[in-house]
C-alpha cells in the first residue's frame, strides 16, 4: 500500500512540475513560542493544531531550540491549539478562528506540573496579523450565506471593500450581463485589467488572455471563503491590481448541504418611467423579466479522516426588458430596410448559466494531501448587445458550450520551516458569437439615418 501511495505521489508532483504559475498566498498559520514560567524558551514542546476543518483533524509540530513553532497550510476555520511537554502541565488556547492567509501569534507560558494537568485558555481570537504586510478582505461561508443576491465575486468585492471600484454593478441581482460576461474590480488607481484571480492558490490568469478570457460565474455553494489582497504584493505578481482566491469546500466528516435560491419577476419590481421621461420618447424603462438563480451544494466523507468530497450546482437566469427597444415587425424580411416597432413585444435581453463543480480531497499520508476540483459550466447570452439603438434582429447570439476549470493541488508540511507544494490548472472556454436564432441568412445589418437604430 506505502508503494502505492509513494508511486501515486511522485505522479502527481511529475505532473504539476510541468506547469509553473504564480502561486498566491492562500492558507493561514499558526505561529508563536512556548516559554516556561520564568520567560525562558522551551524547545521540544508538542504543539497540536485540532480543527474539523482539516481532513486529518490534527496537525503536530514540536518546537525548535528558540522555543518557536509554525504550522502552515491550514484551512479557514475554528481551531484549538494544545501545548504539551513532559514535566509542564499542558496549555490548550481554544477558539482561533482563521481565515485567508492569516498568520495567528499563539504563544504558551507552560508551568511546571503534572503532565495530565492541561490549563484551557479561551478568549477572542487574534485579529491582528504581524507577520504579513497583505492588506486582505475575507468575505467568509457566513458571509456569503447572509448576502442576498449579486453574489458574485466582483460585486461583493464593490459592496464590502473600501475603495475598490467594479466595472459592471449589480443592484439587487439583476444585472443580466454578469451571468455570461466576468467582472472586474480594481482600487488605488489599478485598471481592472491588472486584477489576479486565483484558484486554491494556483493562478488562473497563466490560462487565459485576459480576465475577460476566463468565462464563466461564481459558484457561492461549493466556495469555503472568498480572499481579496488590495496591497502588499509580491514580487511574483506582475502587475499591482486586486489578486483574488478563490477556496473551494472540501466538505467534511459528516454529511451536510446548503441550498440557495431567489426569484423576482417584473410583478414584483418598480419602475422609474416618469411623465418627464414618456414626454421625451422614452416608452419603456428598463426592467426585471424573470431573474433567479437556484445555488445546492453538498458533501461529506467518502471515508472518514481520509477522503472527502463536496458536489455543488448552480443554474442562473437573467432575462431583463431593454429602456426604449421593442422586435421590429420587419425582422425577417430582407425586402424592408426600415425598423418598425412592434410596441406589443418589448425587446428582452437573455442570459442563462448552468454550472455543475466537484471536489474531491484525499489525505493520502499524515503529511501529505491531495486535492482535485472540477467545473463544468455552459451558459448563453442569446441575444445579447441589444440597446435603445440595437434592435433584436441585429444582436448576437453568444453561447459558450465550453467552460471548464480543472484543478490539482498538492501540499506537504514537512517541518516548521519547509512547506511543498504545488499545483496544476487548467481552464478551457469556447465561446461563439452567432446571428440571431432563425434569422433569414438574407438579413444585412444597417444603421438607419433617420433614428440612428441599428
Amino acid at each position: 500500500m506505502l508503494r502505492i501511495v509513494q508511486t501515486i505521489l511522485v505522479v502527481v508532483v511529475v505532473l504539476l512540475a510541468l506547469s509553473v504559475t504564480a502561486r498566491a498566498q492562500t492558507l493561514a498559520s499558526i505561529t508563536g513560542v512556548a516559554r516556561d514560567a520564568s520567560g525562558a524558551v522551551l524547545p521540544g514542546v508538542a504543539v497540536e493544531a485540532a480543527s474539523p476543518a482539516l481532513i486529518e483533524k490534527v496537525r503536530v509540530v514540536v518546537t525548535d531550540g528558540n522555543g518557536q513553532y509554525r504550522i502552515e497550510a491550514l484551512r479557514p476555520g475554528v481551531y484549538a491549539v494544545t501545548f504539551s511537554l513532559p514535566g509542564f502541565s499542558g496549555v490548550r488556547r481554544v477558539g482561533i478562528e482563521l481565515t485567508g492567509s492569516f498568520t495567528a501569534t499563539v504563544n504558551a507560558e507552560m508551568a511546571v506540573g503534572a503532565v495530565e494537568e492541561t490549563i484551557t485558555v479561551s478568549g477572542e481570537s487574534p485579529v491582528v496579523d504581524v507577520s504579513n504586510t497583505i492588506q486582505q478582505c475575507v468575505i467568509d461561508r457566513d458571509t456569503i450565506d447572509l448576502i442576498p443576491a449579486g453574489r458574485d465575486i466582483y460585486n461583493m468585492a464593490a459592496a464590502t471593500i473600501p475603495g475598490v471600484t467594479a466595472t459592471q454593478r449589480d443592484v439587487g441581482g439583476v444585472n443580466p450581463e454578469r451571468t455570461t460576461t466576468p467582472g472586474s474590480i480594481a482600487i488605488h488607481g489599478s485598471i481592472s485589467g491588472d486584477q489576479q484571480l486565483f484558484q486554491n492558490g494556483i493562478s488562473m490568469m497563466a490560462a487565459a488572455s485576459s480576465s475577460f478570457g476566463l468565462g464563466g460565474q461564481h459558484n457561492n455553494a461549493g466556495t469555503q471563503e472568498v480572499t481579496f489582497d488590495t496591497s502588499a504584493g509580491s514580487a511574483e505578481f506582475s502587475t499591482g491590481g486586486v489578486r483574488i482566491n478563490v477556496v473551494p469546500r472540501d466538505g467534511g466528516n459528516s454529511m451536510s448541504g446548503v441550498l440557495y435560491y431567489r426569484f423576482t419577476n417584473n410583478a414584483l419590481s418598480g419602475n422609474n418611467l416618469t411623465e418627464d421621461l414618456i414626454a421625451r420618447g422614452l416608452r419603456n424603462p428598463n426592467a426585471v423579466k424573470a431573474n433567479q438563480e437556484f445555488n445546492p451544494g453538498f458533501g461529506g466523507p467518502i471515508r472518514r479522516d481520509k477522503v472527502w468530497f463536496y458536489l455543488s450546482y448552480r443554474f442562473t437566469q437573467d432575462d431583463s426588458y431593454v429602456a426604449g427597444m421593442y422586435y421590429n415587425k420587419n425582422e425577417n424580411n430582407p425586402n424592408v430596410w426600415n425598423y418598425e416597432a412592434d410596441t406589443n413585444r418589448p425587446a428582452v435581453l437573455l442570459s442563462t448559466a448552468k454550472e455543475g463543480k466537484a471536489r474531491l480531497t484525499w489525505q493520502a499520508t499524515p503529511i501529505h494531501k491531495v486535492g482535485l476540483t472540477w467545473s463544468e459550466q455552459v451558459d448563453c447570452a442569446c441575444p445579447t448587445e441589444l440597446s435603445a439603438t440595437v434592435s433584436p434582429e441585429a444582436g448576437t447570439f453568444r453561447p459558450q458550450p465550453v467552460i471548464r476549470v480543472a484543478n490539482v493541488d498538492w501540499t506537504a508540511p514537512l517541518t516548521n520551516r519547509l512547506l511543498l507544494e504545488a499545483g496544476y490548472l487548467q481552464n478551457r472556454v469556447q465561446s461563439n458569437q452567432l446571428p440571431v436564432e432563425g434569422l433569414n441568412p438574407a438579413m444585412i445589418s444597417v444603421v438607419e439615418q433617420s433614428n440612428g437604430i441599428r
